[in-house]
């Protein structure tokens, strides 16, 4: 990855300890980068178009990078304000306990997800993933001898839904029904929690909906959740999503609206909808902070997995997070969290050129 220190200093600092859009990059930028075509359901915007009270030339000029990134060219940026986490760590809105109190929850739950979905049951209903040294992608990628090793975090593998939404969308569901069990007593703290899986909480929840917006793997973790534990679930997908997806979610129940326009459209007509209704759940991709706290588990978990395989990080053996980027919630939450507790963590933020996303939950700050 580029140097800190040479990145570009004429940009205005944005949230995000790195960005990088790239277009498919497979190696070093030399000779071996490939435009992506630009993004059919964007919108040329008009130059005469005020944002903020500013032309598009005027924020051009006070943020040069946002040139390339509407050229759809692969860039990467270097936040030069990022500030130690131990100075900044009372701007957060989230932090340990709030991570601390999402990770008990999940053992709280692990009887009810055993039950529900047995191929979780060989790990006690903990969803998890493991981590796969990649030396072979290692000697054919960018990285010399001598310099690291090259590690994936293999979410693709993680069970009920095979995505990394599994973490952030099914905790959120989960969230939601305890809270919705505790309040009717059917469940008290200390309780085993594998009753809400049976004939009764299943009746209970069905009382209830849940809604969210979704392009398919998101969609899919809270669908399949939320369905398995008898609430009505409707998935608002836009037209890009896969028709295997929501033929999976329709075959257990679900409720799947399409919608011939993009992302954007989907939430927001599924927001609107799900206000309308009191005993509706709508899950925010974009503004939703339990969703974050799902993500952000991960991170706590990936530190025992790294100490189970002797891997150090500390100041002289730093850890570089690579974290494909949409909107912004899972990579922040993994991010934030591996910032702030494992020891020189750089969490990289990375999204495809025609589809980049700049966002503030992925955090402006760095461990002390």
């Amino acid at each position: 990855m580029p140097d800190p220190a040479r990145a570009a200093s004429s940009a205005r600092p944005w949230p995000g300890d790195m960005l990088e859009c790239t277009g498919m990059r497979l190696g070093p930028a030399e000779g071996r980068t490939r435009r992506v075509p630009s993004n059919p359901w964007i919108e040329p915007m008009n130059p005469s178009s005020r944002i903020h009270g500013r032309s598009l030339a005027e924020w051009q000029q006070s943020h040069p990078l946002m040139a390339d990134l509407m050229a759809c060219r692969p860039v990467h940026w270097f936040n030069p304000q990022v500030a130690p986490l131990a100075e900044a760590r009372g701007d957060l809105s989230l932090g340990a306990q709030d991570m601390a109190e999402a990770s008990a929850r999940l053992q709280r739950f692990a009887p009810c997800l055993a039950r529900l979905f047995p191929e979780t049951a060989a790990a006690g209903g903990i969803i998890e993933s493991p981590i796969l040294r990649l030396d072979r992608l290692q000697r054919a990628w960018l990285r010399p001898e001598g310099a690291g090793t090259l590690w994936l975090k293999a979410d693709h593998a993680l069970p009920i839904s095979g995505s990394i939404k599994a973490r952030g969308g099914i905790y959120e569901v989960l969230k939601h029904a305890e809270t919705l069990a505790l309040g009717a007593g059917l469940v008290r703290p200390g309780d085993d929690y594998a009753k809400l899986a049976g004939d009764e909480a299943r009746a209970f929840f069905g009382q209830y909906r849940i809604a969210v917006g979704s392009t398919g793997n998101l969609g899919l973790s809270i669908g399949l959740m939320g369905a398995a534990l008898g609430f009505q679930v409707a998935v608002h997908m836009s037209a890009d999503a896969r028709a295997w997806k929501k033929a999976k979610l329709r075959a257990q129940g679900v409720e799947v609206v399409e919608y011939r326009a993009d992302y954007s459209a989907a939430v927001a007509e599924g927001r609107r909808q799900a206000l309308a209704d009191p005993r509706c759940h709508f899950v925010d991709d974009e503004n939703s902070a339990d969703l974050f706290l799902g993500y952000a588990v991960a991170a706590e978990r990936l530190a025992r997995q790294f100490e189970e395989a002797g891997l150090r990080v500390d100041a002289e053996h730093p850890l570089f997070v690579h974290l494909p980027c949409g909107v912004g919630g899972r990579p922040g939450g993994r991010g934030v969290r591996a910032e702030a507790g494992l020891w020189r963590c750089r969490a990289l933020r990375v999204c495809r050129a025609d589809t980049c996303a700049l966002y503030a939950a992925g955090g402006v700050y760095r461990p002390a």
